[in-house]
């Protein structure tokens, strides 16, 4: 066994991990280390580094708190493997991260999917744009956790969908859109859905999510808490906060 994977195995104070498949202007490095492109670096809690050069071993990663994977999409085997190999087996907050513009989350929804047990609180998607079919996947993975964040990505909602089934016995609490989700919202074209409003009718479907879901939150969406308002009140969501 590698010294490298010696310290991590050994590390089970360690509470917050980031990885990443290429150098990422966020992260902070120790003096000495380099910014070698194709290079995984892991971040523990402690902001002490390990680098596993051009691909990483298959071990499993301690328990976590938080969980960052970061993804380009010329590394996406890396990717894969990583997170076939390597996820804990339970992570409270784990974030999926497109760090290479908008992609479409087919590129890693297998393994998602495959991993989404492990995740205990939360699940965040940052970067991604996601179909309707994708979108009702990841309710029936993800109904056990409390919270689930689309932040920076955009959900691509052209009809009303049908969550009941998908959200059958679920404990999602929260639901986060923020930042640049781009949707027509309230458009000029009486033909052109407005996919927010699908969504939210969508969800309205299931009873379960009904009882569970107590905050939708919009941060960062220029949109008018009226609207959103009007449209949860009329969906048997009136108990729900809104943030804007």
């Amino acid at each position: 066994m590698k010294r490298t994977e010696q310290l991590i195995l050994k590390r089970d104070i360690m509470s917050n991990i980031e990885i990443c498949s290429s150098a990422h202007s966020s992260i902070r490095f120790p003096k000495g280390f380099s910014k070698n492109k194709g290079t995984l670096f892991l971040i523990g809690g402690d902001l002490s580094s390990f680098i596993f050069m051009k691909k990483m071993a298959p071990i499993l990663l301690p328990d976590l708190d938080e969980f960052r994977v970061s993804c380009v999409i010329n590394r996406k085997a890396r990717i894969d493997s990583l997170l076939a190999t390597c996820c804990p087996k339970k992570v409270n907050d784990m974030e999926l991260i497109c760090s290479d513009g908008l992609m479409k989350i087919q590129y890693y929804f297998p393994q998602v999917i495959r991993i989404s047990p492990k995740i205990q609180c939360k699940m965040i998607f940052d970067g991604f744009e996601i179909n309707e079919k994708c979108l009702c996947k990841f309710f029936a993975a993800f109904r056990h956790i409390n919270s689930l964040v689309f932040t920076n990505s955009k959900l691509n909602v052209p009809k009303i969908p049908d969550f009941s089934s998908a959200l059958n016995n679920t404990k999602l609490e929260r639901l986060t859109i923020n930042k640049n989700w781009r949707l027509s919202l309230v458009s000029a074209c009486k033909d052109e859905p407005d996919e927010l409003k699908n969504l939210i009718i969508g969800l309205s479907k299931s009873s379960d999510f009904k009882k569970s879901f107590l905050l939708f939150n919009l941060a960062s969406i220029s949109i008018e808490e009226q609207y959103i308002r009007s449209i949860l009140d009329e969906n048997d969501f009136k108990h729900v906060e809104l943030w804007i």
